[in-house]
Parts: C-alpha cells; structure tokens; sequence
C-alpha cells in the first residue's frame, strides 16, 4: 500500500487544500478530486479506496463510498479549485 510518510502528506495536503463543509459537493466525484493531488507536485498515483480513507482521517464525510461517484462534503470555495 502506502507507506506511513505518503499517508502524512496526503491528509496534510486534503486539510490544506479542502474546506469541509455542511453539504456534500454534488458537481465534483471520487476521480475528479483525486486528480487535483495526483496532479501536485508532491502527490503520487493514488487508488480510489486510499484517497477515500485519507479524505475519512482528514474529517471529512463521504456518499456512494463504493461506487466511482464518491461525493464528499468539500467547500468549491476550497484552495484547490481557486
């Protein structure tokens, strides 16, 4: 899997990145947000199943966990789409 330092960097980089909110983001799924830390220059490669539970331990919730339309409960105002 994942060693323990690449864990770090990526909840670190979700708290950094994604603003939490009350609702969940209908516009944006599992492989559209993934690809905005996959696409930094400190992200890597990344399974669906990874990213979620990173997304789980950075405090954030999830619907359709099992599925590829994962939603989550991100801000649009969040750093990472400015």
């Amino acid at each position: 899997m994942y060693s323990e330092r690449q864990q770090r960097i990526l909840v670190a980089w979700i708290k950094y990145n994604f603003i939490p909110t009350k609702s969940l983001n209908y516009r944006l799924d599992l492989d559209d947000i993934k690809l905005y830390f996959e696409k930094d220059p400190n992200g890597f490669p990344l399974t669906a199943e990874a990213f979620i539970e990173a997304m789980k331990a950075a405090g954030f919730r999830t619907w359709l966990e099992d599925s590829d339309y994962c939603k989550f409960n991100i801000s649009k105002k969040s750093p990472a789409f400015l």
